[in-house]
């Protein structure tokens, strides 16, 4: 898989990738962070990596670097992006939801069937 750092930390090993498929997000943590490539991540690093899914969550490992800095700004570009489209929904306001009654429902119906 491909995707690109949104999120690291040297000191632990640990990242956050975007993935290309645009599904779920992918995390890393190093079983060795002394040892492990991972640590020179950086947000917006282009990275290749291989990808299983434990449980309900999609693991990284074997980070292999492609593009250093390609979209360092990808991380702020997002969290703006996500203001702005809140601010939006705001100013939509919400939508009217109305109850749904399962007893009058069946009532209803009764009365529909007596009177057939």
């Amino acid at each position: 898989m491909i995707g690109i750092v949104l999120w690291s930390d040297p000191v632990v090993a640990k990242a956050v990738f975007w993935c290309e498929d645009q599904g779920d997000l992918a995390y890393f943590r190093s079983k060795d962070p002394q040892n492990s490539p991972a640590s020179a991540l950086t947000a917006g690093d282009m990275v290749c990596f291989d990808v299983s899914t434990d449980e309900k969550m999609r693991l990284a490992s074997n980070p292999r670097l492609i593009s250093g800095h390609g979209r360092a700004d990808l991380p702020g570009q997002l969290k703006a992006t996500a203001g702005q489209m809140k601010k939006a929904r705001t100013r939509l306001g919400s939508a009217k939801i109305l109850p749904f009654e399962a007893d009058k429902t069946a009532k209803v119906q009764e009365r529909a069937a007596l009177e057939a």
